[in-house]
């Protein structure tokens, strides 16, 4: 067990400082605004989380290269990429419609929750 948490938190490290990295050079270096480095995380993490999970799922004893790849690295660098990976597992499966519903709930419920969360926070104090 020791080993895993051990994985999720060097891959966790590794992944959030990779994040800053790629924050810090789109924002500081050529001046975009930080929606571009949110974007380039999420789209990138999505193609990575892809290829890592292509590659170790034809492996039965790979769960400790998942818990440092997945669940921290690509965890750490966005959490986007764990979203796409359910979207990709319902779609395989044949899920369409649990997929759309997923993508629809996530967007629309993350949206609304964050508009909430901001307003509540705003109307108590005041």
């Amino acid at each position: 067990m020791a080993i895993k948490i051990l994985a999720v938190f060097l891959g966790g490290a590794f992944g959030s400082v990779g994040r800053f990295g790629v924050y810090f050079l789109l924002e500081q270096k050529y001046h975009l605004h930080k929606f571009w480095a949110t974007l380039s995380v999420n789209i990138l993490g999505s193609f990575l989380i892809g290829i890592v999970w292509a590659i170790l799922s034809g492996y039965k004893n790979a769960t400790t290269w998942q818990l440092l790849l997945m669940t921290g690295f690509l965890g750490g660098f966005t959490t986007f990429s764990a979203f796409s990976l359910d979207v990709l597992d319902l779609f395989r499966g044949g899920e369409i419609k649990q997929a759309v519903f997923y993508v629809a709930a996530s967007l629309i419920g993350s949206l609304v929750m964050i508009f909430c969360a901001y307003y509540l926070v705003k109307w108590i104090r005041g």
